[in-house]
């Protein structure tokens, strides 16, 4: 779509109209809308909530700047005020301005005034302001005015022939209501799910808590049974869990909970004791029976004959939760579990 932009044009100087005229028919002759605010009398000191108007609605302003004040020089710096106010880009025309200057305000000639000077300073400091030469419109307003529309792109105006129609308005306004119903729709799903996992973990906790477990153990030194540690379901699984954040075997798995369940001194390097399998494979069938634990779908060597568990993701949801409420209360020199969460060891079943 060509886009059409509204331009107030204004003067402060004399013998400025003819320039004036001519840039008004520069903006015509591109299709823009001009206004020329000095011809139509909008300057006049009772025309001040008027001209307020069209620079709230207009798109750039031109002024064309003299070498003597003028008449209408404290209605033209209001016109710029306003104009900062509502962010409108402003093309200054300064005449005689490609002259050489030693100082800033030399192309203004010894004879301007000294408001005329402070205004044009104030013009020439704004970061929303284009100065050129008033000869450019004598060569070529148009490129003038495309430099100014190329440095402030805006908006501009549209005629109504190339906008959408009106069915395309209706649909897109039915679309927008229907996008923002499912995002309404789409965090209310999402609130009923998080509301679903958290029933379905603590579900799971409240049964591991209520569900206590014999854990005999296999003295390696003396080749004998043990007393068996009494745990409760839920200190096995937050204890194990760590082991099974990727991965644990079975047999890893049965040299690890006799120190890192039972909190049994293992007295070396080598471990002391071990669970026996079937036991532990039926509390890894209690602990998927919660949906806590699963079998590793990792691929190991053929000749590998071990049985490999992992935590699934509400497994993995739960222990998180757990470290994370262990973490944030501080204070710990020590944050595992056996410092946190210490299991009654039964009669004559104390620490090596």
């Amino acid at each position: 779509m060509s886009a059409r932009y509204q331009m107030c044009v204004a003067s402060v100087g004399d013998d400025l109209q003819v320039d004036r005229e001519r840039m008004v028919r520069a903006v015509l002759e591109m299709g823009h809308i001009p206004i020329d605010l000095v011809a139509t009398g909008l300057l006049q000191g009772e025309s001040r909530d008027t001209v307020d108007r069209h620079i709230g609605r207009t798109d750039y302003l031109i002024f064309l700047v003299g070498r003597e004040e003028g008449e209408w020089l404290e209605a033209v710096e209001h016109t710029y005020d306003c104009a900062e106010e509502h962010g409108v880009p402003v093309l200054v025309l300064i005449e005689g301005g490609s002259a050489p200057r030693r100082k800033r305000m030399s192309i203004i000639g010894p004879a301007r005034s000294t408001k005329l000077d402070e205004f044009v300073e104030k013009l020439r400091s704004s970061p929303n302001v284009l100065v050129e030469s008033l000869d450019s419109v004598s060569s070529s307003a148009a490129w003038v005015i495309i430099r100014l529309i190329e440095k402030y792109r805006r908006p501009g105006w549209v005629s109504s022939t190339t906008l959408p129609s009106g069915d395309v308005a209706t649909e897109l306004a039915r679309l927008s209501s229907e996008n923002a119903e499912l995002r309404s729709r789409l965090d209310s799903v999402r609130t009923d799910d998080e509301g679903r996992e958290d029933a379905r973990l603590e579900a799971a906790r409240r049964a591991l808590l209520e569900n206590m477990i014999m854990i005999p153990l296999w003295d390696r030194s003396s080749n004998k049974w043990e007393k068996p540690v009494e745990v409760s379901l839920y200190d096995f699984f937050v204890r194990l869990a760590p082991e099974l954040v990727v991965e644990n075997s079975l047999n890893e798995t049965s040299q690890f909970v006799p120190t890192g369940v039972c909190e049994l001194d293992p007295g070396d390097f080598t471990s002391r004791w071990v669970v026996p399998p079937n036991n532990l494979n039926l509390w890894f069938t209690d602990l998927m029976a919660l949906g806590l634990v699963q079998p590793s779908t990792i691929k190991h060597h053929t000749k590998d004959n071990n049985q490999y568990w992992t935590l699934t993701p509400d497994g993995r949801t739960m222990i998180s939760r757990v470290r994370r409420s262990v973490l944030q209360t501080g204070g710990h020199r020590h944050v595992g579990f056996t410092a946190e969460h210490p299991i009654p060891i039964l009669p004559n079943q104390g620490k090596r």
